[in-house]
Parts: C-alpha cells; sequence; structure tokens
C-alpha cells in the first residue's frame, strides 16, 4: 500500500462521508467520530505513555494489554478499528499475534510497532498482512505522532475500501435493476450544448457509440435523429416549462415516442433534473429515460376494454328498455 494509494482512498473516504450529510445521499455505513484501538506490549510505561499520546488527539480510545495471548481472549477484539502490537512479547511474538488476527479476519488494521529494526521482520510482517510497520526509538512524542498518524491512515484506508466495494455492488444493482426496468440515464451540459450517452442508452435506441461516431451529441441533433416529429413541439415545450422551474430538487417528467434506428416507434418516459451555478443560471441537465411502449399498449388496450364494457352496457340497457316498453304495449 503506497503513500499515494492511501492518500487517494482517504479524499476519497471524506468525500464519501460529506455526501451522506448531503440530502440524498445517504449511505449504510457510518462510523463514529473516535477510534477504538487495541495496543499490545510488555512494557508498562510505553503502554501508559502510547495510550496517553494517542489518546491526546482526541480521535481515538485505547485499550492496553501487555500480552497477544490473552488479548486473542478478548471476545470482542475483532470490533477495535485498529491493532497494534509490539514484536517481542511474551508467550507469543508480535508476527504470530499478525498471523492469528488474519485468520480471523483479512482487513483490520494491524501496525506492528518494535524496537526491532532487521529487515527479515519488516519483510515478514508486510507479507502476513501487517499494514505498516513502525520502529521505536527516538523522540516519544514524533514517534507516537507518527503512530497515530499510520493508525488513522490505515483505518480510513479499510473503511474507504469498505464504501468504494458497496458502491461498486450497488451500481451493479442499479445497473441491473435499470436494465430490467428499460432506465438508461444521460446528462446534458448547458455551456456546450452537449449530450453524454453510454452504450446502455444508445442500445435502448437500437445503435451503438461506433455507429453514432461517439458518445456525444447536440441537442437539436437528439431531437432531429431520435424524436418523433409530432411530438417534438409538445416535448420541446415540458422541457422548457422544467427549465424554468426554481426549485432546485424538482423533477420535470416528459412522455414522447422516439424513433429507432431500426425504425421501431417506441414510447419514453423522460425523467430530468437541474443543476444550477450560485448564480441560478443552468450548467447542466440530467435524466433517466425509460422505454414505457408496454405500459402505453397495456393502457389503450385497458381503454379500448373499458369502451367495450360501456358499449356492452349501453347495448344491454337499450334492450332492456325495449322489452319493458313490449311488455308494457302487450298488458294494454
Amino acid at each position: 500500500m503506497s503513500r499515494v494509494d492511501v492518500d487517494e482512498n482517504r479524499n476519497i473516504y471524506y468525500f464519501l462521508r460529506t455526501v451522506k450529510t448531503m440530502p440524498g445521499g445517504d449511505l449504510p455505513l457510518s462510523y463514529p467520530e473516535q477510534y477504538t484501538i487495541l495496543y499490545v506490549d510488555d512494557e508498562r510505561d510505553m503502554l501508559n505513555q502510547g495510550k496517553n499520546l494517542i489518546e491526546k488527539t482526541g480521535r481515538c480510545k485505547v485499550q492496553t494489554m501487555s500480552s497477544a495471548i490473552q488479548a486473542l481472549d478478548l471476545p470482542d477484539i475483532l470490533n477495535y478499528d485498529a491493532i497494534v502490537s509490539e514484536y517481542q512479547l511474551p508467550g507469543m511474538d508480535g508476527i504470530t499475534f499478525l498471523k492469528e488476527i488474519r485468520k480471523k479476519d483479512s482487513e483490520i488494521p494491524f501496525i506492528l510497532f518494535t524496537g526491532r529494526g532487521r529487515e527479515e521482520v519488516v519483510i515478514e510482517a508486510i507479507n502476513n498482512g501487517a499494514n505498516f510497520y513502525v520502529q521505536k526509538g527516538g523522540d516519544q512524542v514524533s514517534l507516537f505522532a507518527d503512530l497515530t498518524h499510520k493508525i488513522r491512515q490505515a483505518i480510513e484506508y479499510k473503511r474507504a475500501n469498505k464504501l468504494i466495494s458497496y458502491l461498486n455492488i450497488n451500481q451493479r444493482k442499479l445497473a441491473k435493476a435499470m436494465n430490467l426496468a428499460h432506465v438508461v440515464h444521460w446528462e446534458y451540459e448547458a455551456l456546450t450544448d452537449v449530450f453524454t450517452f453510454d452504450d446502455c442508452f444508445f442500445a435502448l435506441y437500437g445503435t451503438s457509440a461506433e455507429r453514432e461516431g461517439g458518445t456525444q451529441f447536440s441537442l437539436q441533433r437528439y431531437y432531429e435523429e431520435f424524436v418523433h416529429p409530432d411530438d417534438r413541439e409538445e416535448a420541446l415545450r415540458k422541457v422548457r416549462e422544467g427549465l424554468e422551474n426554481p426549485d432546485p430538487d424538482a423533477v420535470t417528467y416528459v412522455e414522447h415516442r422516439i424513433i429507432r434506428r431500426d425504425g421501431q416507434i417506441r414510447d419514453i418516459l423522460v425523467g430530468m433534473g437541474v443543476i444550477r451555478d450560485s448564480d441560478g443560471k443552468i450548467i447542466r441537465t440530467y435524466g433517466a429515460n425509460q422505454d414505457i411502449t408496454e405500459r402505453k399498449k397495456g393502457e389503450k388496450a385497458l381503454e379500448r376494454a373499458y369502451r367495450q364494457i360501456h358499449l356492452l352496457t349501453e347495448v344491454t340497457r337499450h334492450d332492456i328498455i325495449n322489452i319493458f316498453l313490449n311488455c308494457i304495449y302487450i298488458l294494454m
């Protein structure tokens, strides 16, 4: 894990944590602001000093233990945000402790903290899944400041990966759901008059990015080449209404027909949102198009059925009235 990777993932984590506080940005993963750290060291003075200096930042709560064997007996050992361990410990050294932890959990951050600086120890630690290796020595304040920094890096790296993994999984679920619902998305840059489509969008329209010469379309080209000519004026009117709506959260819905590249005419429902700058000027629109052809066919079939029922009811009513009048005429 390079410094660049850590910083990049940390930035992603902070960005996603910010997104979580925005409207519509809820994520299923939320974390307390304070990290919980298990620090194992057989040097009592080092444990006490380390606990005080690490907790001094206000971001960490440290539990100390003097034995890796005892630490492994903790029922909640995997609930800590990170584990820091000395290498030379009685009964079980730090590398063995690391191996035992990795049998239980492959992701919990583990930092080997030791006075031993042999290269083979460093290599063994990294090969067995240690996130960092910190060598003791020098000024204690600087030493524990560096250790605290690495603890935070390791924890944030793990959390960022979890968030990224969650987003990737849900992105795949969303894509699958959109495919099942015949939904595709798009963006339009108002400043450059450019639509950006993807392969799924083009597939719905019976074509491909390769066939169209790229993923970008002007507004005029889209309307002239895809929107049914009988629907263009009404569709543009509804789009203009949506653009004039000052509500930043408003969604405009527009139904119109398209003509696919294979000649098929399909019914489309467009949902459109607007992004404005600080001056209220539109800089981008975005949305999703859903093929509702089958739904429209169902609606038309239902309308026909209602008309037939109504007609049948009227005919039956007329027949009943005629029979009733005939009966009266006979009785007279």
